[in-house]
């Protein structure tokens, strides 16, 4: 069972990919491009939270977030 921060973090993960999704439709590249990275970026904070039980670190490096969660 996950925990609840981890849901939050993945309920915004999906909300942002929703919206991705619809940028993408309407050919608003650069915005989806936007919205696909801070949907991997919330991704991994709900795996670093998971993991670790410890809210993520504030960085939007999509890289070091991921060496983080390994």
């Amino acid at each position: 069972m996950l925990k609840p921060a981890t849901k939050n973090w993945l309920e915004l993960s999906q909300e942002d990919y929703e919206v991705a999704g619809h940028l993408f439709i309407k050919r608003k590249y650069l915005h989806c491009l936007f919205f696909c990275q801070q949907t991997i970026e919330k991704a991994l904070k709900a795996i670093y939270h998971e993991k670790y039980n410890k809210t993520p670190p504030r960085k939007h490096d999509l890289e070091a977030l991921a060496k983080n969660c390994t």
